[in-house]
């Protein structure tokens, strides 16, 4: 079974070997590494006897969809301009919010 995205093709082992480099990259070797791994081999224990080809695929995109975005995160952490206009969204959100609150 595999998912393609992209123009390329992942299979269930592949993304649970991904999402375990991850963590190590994300947590090295810690007490957190520890947790995190064990949530991730539960989640793939835990959905290991599912069949409906449909749902696997649901299961595989969102694992997939998981690490993209952490992958996205560290490398616009360092990207000066996108830090700058995530500041100025948070900033004209919390004043939204501020402002429905006092009508």
């Amino acid at each position: 079974m595999s998912l393609t995205m992209h123009g390329f093709s992942k299979t269930t082992p592949q993304i649970y070997r991904d999402c375990l480099r991850l963590v190590k990259h994300i947590s090295g070797v810690s007490k957190k590494s520890e947790a995190i791994t064990r949530i991730v081999r539960n989640e793939f224990k835990k959905n290991a006897a599912i069949k409906d080809e449909e749902m696997i695929e649901k299961l595989k995109s969102n694992a997939i969809r998981g690490l993209s975005n952490y992958l996205m995160m560290e490398s616009s952490a360092k990207d000066e301009r996108f830090q700058k206009q995530s500041k100025e969204f948070v900033s004209r959100e919390v004043d939204s919010i501020k402002d429905r609150k006092l009508t």
